[in-house]
């Protein structure tokens, strides 16, 4: 975590640089090609940083093997980005062809800001990927699968409470951020987070198969994925809306998933986390448990606010009750917090 400081602190110029061009822009051009300066701007900044950091891998020397490891590694990705990308603005373009540009507002900003807890925890996954490779390179299965089970428990500690907290006020943080006009994006960003939290699950396991060269497959899983989600996005979205295109886009996500768990399976003999369930199952229940209090009663904001709380302290409760979070892992916890 230390060590990606920089990559982090990357990220985090360029969301203020974009956060500014937004604000600038909707003065000053609030139209489309305002938006599109927007991103433009984030990526920008992005490439300078880059660039500058680049500099201690400076001077770079061609060479030819590695350019062609490097290509035929790289080969499914021409085919995976493109159809990401297909399947990604397609689901947009449906959901306008159905409804009316209100709807896919309320779709846009869900996304973004649920892509903010997304991109916390890929910051955490940005030194998997190498080790995942250096073992993968020395043959160390043993390892590999000790480092996956570690990466997913460590997510699911840091993360479940985060999700909760952000379900459990999403009111609250709709009409803080966003305003009153943005409540009906409530239930589409409810939904959204819940296709975060299964993309954090999943994303450990793609990364093993891509740093273990076993991600030509995935060409035919994005394949099929983009066809599943298409006709659900299609058939559901002229009743459901937003949501209809979130459900499509889970239902894609769960098929992956469970493909690449079988990749994992048949081609590296790996298993998911033993104790998975035991981290999901408190906290779907005292999630669900909270929210309906909240919803039956209609509490004050503060009363809310403490009943989240009080039910982040009941999930770590339980997790020490499992013995899923030991004095180890506090310590460990710490000495990530301390900058060497």
């Amino acid at each position: 975590m230390q060590q990606s400081l920089p990559q982090n602190i990357t990220r985090l110029i360029s969301k203020l640089f974009k956060l500014i061009a937004i604000w600038f822009l909707a003065k000053n051009l609030n139209t489309a090609l305002g938006l599109s300066l927007s991103y433009l701007t984030e990526s920008i900044v992005l490439i300078i940083i880059a660039f500058w950091l680049s500099r201690r891998f400076w001077p770079l020397k061609p060479n030819k093997v590695l350019a062609n490891k490097y290509f035929s590694y790289s080969l499914p990705f021409f085919a995976i980005v493109p159809i990401s990308y297909i399947q990604t603005n397609s689901l947009v373009l449906i959901l306008k062809s159905f409804h009316q540009a209100s709807e896919v507002g309320f779709y846009s900003v869900s996304a973004n800001l649920s892509g903010f807890i997304k991109a916390l925890y890929g910051a955490i996954m940005i030194y998997f990927f190498p080790k995942i490779s250096r073992l993968f390179s020395k043959n160390d299965y043993r390892s590999i699968q000790h480092y996956a089970d570690l990466t997913i428990k460590y997510l699911l500690i840091i993360f479940t409470p985060i999700f909760m907290f952000t379900y459990l006020l999403k009111k609250e943080l709709i009409l803080l951020i966003l305003g009153p006009q943005f409540t009906p994006a409530i239930p589409v960003f409810s939904l959204f987070l819940l296709g975060t939290f299964l993309l954090m699950i999943l994303a450990p396991y793609d990364h093993i198969l891509f740093a273990t060269k076993n991600h030509r497959p995935l060409v035919k899983v994005n394949i099929i994925s983009l066809v599943l989600s298409l006709f659900l996005a299609f058939w559901l979205t002229p009743s459901l809306g937003a949501k209809g295109i979130i459900i499509a886009s889970i239902g894609a996500w769960s098929l992956s998933g469970i493909w690449h768990f079988y990749l994992i399976k048949t081609r590296l003999k790996l298993r998911i986390l033993p104790d998975f369930f035991k981290f999901i199952l408190p906290a779907i229940f005292i999630l669900f448990s909270t929210s309906y209090l909240i919803n039956y009663f209609q509490p004050t904001f503060v009363l809310k606010l403490s009943l989240t709380i009080i039910s982040l302290l009941t999930y770590f409760i339980s997790l020490h009750i499992l013995k899923l979070v030991t004095l180890k892992d506090v310590k460990y916890f710490l000495n990530l917090l301390k900058l060497k």
